[in-house]
């Protein structure tokens, strides 16, 4: 995608990303290896 166009539709309030940088965002928000412990009630967590 053109990058002023993206700026525009950013500027807009159109959210403009692609697969990849959506599925980085949900592995860096990711909390599942917070519960990891050796524990079996770590995982019940």
């Amino acid at each position: 995608m053109d990058e002023g166009l993206r700026s525009e539709l950013q500027k807009r309030g159109v959210w403009v990303t692609s697969t990849q940088e959506l599925y980085n965002w949900g592995r860096k928000n990711s909390i599942w290896p917070l519960q990891f412990g050796l524990a079996c009630c770590a995982i019940e967590m």
